[in-house]
């Protein structure tokens, strides 16, 4: 049996950015222009940490 999980469903690193996450499902599902939002709507900043994007979920 698998030990490990698949690719497409492991967790962001936590000391990743937005850019990078959005770049990595973009290339994943072959679709261009993938924006994450933060939980009012807003576009997420590139340079946003995935750390702080969960901060803002959390608190939300």
């Amino acid at each position: 049996m698998r030990e490990e999980k698949p690719k497409r469903f492991r967790t962001a690193r936590k000391d990743g950015t937005v850019g990078a996450m959005e770049k990595k499902i973009a290339k994943e599902i072959n679709v261009p222009g993938v924006k994450i939002q933060k939980p009012n709507g807003k576009k997420a900043r590139t340079d946003m940490k995935i750390e702080t994007l969960r901060k803002h979920y959390k608190n939300k």
